[in-house]
């Protein structure tokens, strides 16, 4: 019926009006997936003037945010959330940066750049956003400690009102530069000081919408401001960025449902238009020939990158190769997706991501530690023979912060080890001090982690975790010191020497060593109401209201 009523509908306005019909230009993020729909080609009027309905959208989301602050730990919720209120520098769309503030930089020399921003920026409050905001925003971000990727700037200073300077402790890596300039939210230093909270429930930033309404633990209202949005630049025209585009919403709202059942069930009452993150078992009931497929249509989005790092330091037992490769063997990492992710995901084949654009193809049909137990038991007894110990010597922790993703990640690990004959326990701390011991050349055997994949190249991710110069302890991942690793890693990650050649090198030897290994990538569904003609996500796999295109006449 509802069909039914939307063809009605877009008839009648063909007859009565006659009015243009755009979408997005945009890509869709790294993390955008195939999409399943009842509806086939539906056109999209993000205008919104065919029909007087009212322009919103409301996105369920599995959690709070917690805080608004612009300098708080990022992660997709989060971050979607906060790109309603705030802009970086520059963001990342799809494969390609695009300017957001500024109009461009230049590269002074190895260490030094200088970026030029627009000179109308405003805040909703009034302020005018300028260079000595840009210097104010990253010492902050740098003071709070959750910007790692920041450990390289040396300073950030205003040469004038549009003109900062950044200089950097060491060369940016291949890819670096974009990643740098589009991690920190910018505000003006006015509008920051003035905040009772330093803005957890009070922002203001340089888009189009404010905070309308938030109620702890249950919803955000965000709204257009009534001062209107500085970027008046149209979809086409330079300075346009699809994600901050004031003119196809006027309310944006996210509802906080913890259970992903309940999220389907949200949607199906139509409560919510977008479902953010539902269940595999959910997701065939709006799929292609499921129960509730009519009216909605689907997407499959690639998630977080995971990987194993073992512990080299040289008193643990993974600092010998022969226990490194046996323990690498002694598990089959489909079934870690099959158990983790219901299936939806893909199994690793390198420390990198097939979306990067440094990423080879010939890894897919390589052998990457492919499950092999009579393999693994003979890497184990060649350990026993070197060492003189036996099993009852042996004992594995596997180390992880207290998410149940990770968690079941390593449950189903720890029970491939237990077939070694081997003891295996699971340490699954809080992120500080996860950490911590992380950090420590004790305490763990094995850490697995999770990574977004959004970086254009493998250079960033790597410089982040290998690069000994850069550690406070001289290390290389778990506590490896080996000079062969660096120099290859510097010619991998310098833009200078940077290609497909130096990048397989580098992984090439990492498979070699063992020190460490990519995981899975998995998979998270969405979907939403077919009015909703295509919908986009951003940089952490994040719903970007904004960027979808809408079909007003079908709501």
């Amino acid at each position: 019926m509802k069909k039914l009523i939307a063809i009605i509908l877009s008839v009648l306005m063909l007859v009565c009006v006659c009015s243009g019909c755009g979408s997005s230009t945009e890509s869709a993020s790294p993390g955008a997936g195939s999409a399943s729909s009842s509806a086939g080609n539906v056109s999209s009027d993000s205008g919104g003037d065919a029909v007087n309905v009212e322009k919103k959208v409301v996105v369920g989301v599995g959690s709070d945010p917690e805080t608004l602050t612009p300098y708080s730990s990022l992660y997709g919720d989060r971050y979607a959330m906060l790109c309603m209120i705030y802009q970086p520098l520059v963001c990342l769309v799809g494969n390609e940066p695009v300017n957001v503030l500024i109009s461009g930089y230049d590269q002074v020399d190895a260490h030094t750049y200088n970026l030029q921003l627009f000179d109308n920026i405003y805040d909703t409050d009034g302020n005018h956003f300028t260079a000595s905001d840009v210097v104010f925003c990253y010492e902050k971000a740098i003071e709070t400690g959750n910007f790692s990727k920041l450990g390289s700037i040396e300073s950030v200073k205003a040469l004038d009102d549009y003109t900062v300077e950044f200089k950097f402790t060491d060369a940016l890596v291949f890819g670096q530069t974009e990643v740098i300039f589009s991690i920190v939210f910018m505000v003006t230093q006015k509008a920051y000081e003035a905040s009772p909270d330093q803005m957890a429930t009070t922002p203001v930033g340089t888009t189009g919408y404010v905070l309308d309404k938030y109620v702890e633990g249950s919803s955000l209202t965000f709204t257009k401001a009534e001062s209107g949005y500085w970027q008046t630049a149209k979809e086409g025209e330079a300075g346009y960025v699809a994600m901050y585009d004031a003119n196809k919403l006027d309310t944006v709202e996210y509802h906080f449902i913890s259970e992903p059942s309940q999220i389907a069930i949200a949607l199906e009452t139509g409560n919510i238009d977008i479902a953010g993150r539902i269940s595999a078992m959910d997701m065939d009931l709006f799929a292609e020939g499921g129960p509730s497929h009519d009216g909605f249509t689907t997407y499959d989005i690639t998630g977080l990158f995971y990987s194993i790092t073992p512990n080299c330091a040289d008193e643990e037992e993974l600092s010998n190769i022969n226990m490194r490769k046996a323990i690498m063997y002694a598990f089959d990492a489909q079934s870690i997706v099959d158990g983790t992710f219901d299936g939806q995901g893909v199994a690793s084949k390198a420390m990198n991501t097939p979306n990067r654009l440094d990423y080879d193809p010939k890894y897919d049909s390589a052998d990457y530690f492919d499950y092999n137990m009579d393999l693994a038991m003979e890497y184990l007894q060649k350990y026993y023979d070197e060492t003189g110990k036996s099993a009852s010597d042996v004992t594995i922790t596997i180390l992880v912060v207290n998410d149940s993703y990770l968690e079941k990640m390593a449950e189903i690990m720890q029970t491939y080890i237990l077939k070694l004959g081997i003891n295996c326990e699971i340490s699954s701390l809080d992120s500080v001090t996860r950490k911590t011991i992380r950090n420590s050349r004790e305490g763990w055997d094995l850490a697995i982690a999770g990574t977004t994949c959004y970086d254009l190249y493998v250079a960033d991710m790597w410089d982040m975790q290998f690069n000994a110069a850069k550690s406070a302890t001289g290390s290389a991942g778990g506590w490896v010191f080996d000079d062969h690793l660096q120099e290859l890693l510097i010619a991998a990650t310098s833009p200078a020497t940077h290609s497909i050649e130096t990048v397989n090198a580098f992984q090439d030897y990492m498979n070699e060593q063992c020190y460490a290994i990519g995981l899975c990538i998995g998979e998270y569904h969405l979907a939403c109401a077919n009015w909703v003609t295509d919908l986009k996500t951003g940089v952490y796999n994040e719903i970007s209201p904004l960027s979808c295109t809408y079909d007003w006449s079908a709501k």
